[in-house]
């Protein structure tokens, strides 16, 4: 390993994305430093307010969303566990012994897995 492979995240890096965000300008701002009138100073606070509390909101959705999609495989391939357990029921009549075997045990194979 070397020393570039152990340091953190810096602030000046340009491929930010939405949820790793660095702090604004904005936050850091001393009363006395800058030259942004109140006015204006809580338009940008309230500005930068909504975008975060709309990204917080949008993040607790995607996890609402994930959480459904994830129940929906699990019951997905319950039903496919199913399906595949019915065709293991099947009696091939029109195969021979060795071929229903075959069929049969990759049915099997095939519930198994789901």
């Amino acid at each position: 390993m070397t020393e570039e492979d152990t340091q953190g995240i810096t602030a000046d890096e340009d491929d930010l994305s939405e949820g790793r965000q660095s702090v604004l300008w904005i936050w850091k701002v001393d009363n006395g430093v800058d030259n942004m009138d109140t006015e204006g100073k809580q338009e940008a606070l309230g500005i930068e307010w909504c975008k975060a509390r709309a990204r917080a909101h949008q993040w607790a959705e995607e996890c609402l969303l994930l959480e459904e999609e994830m129940q929906q495989v699990v019951l997905f391939f319950g039903h496919k566990q199913v399906h595949w357990l019915e065709l293991v029921s099947l009696v091939y009549c029109h195969v021979d012994k060795v071929t229903s075997d075959g069929l049969h045990a990759y049915a099997v194979r095939q519930a198994n897995l789901q």
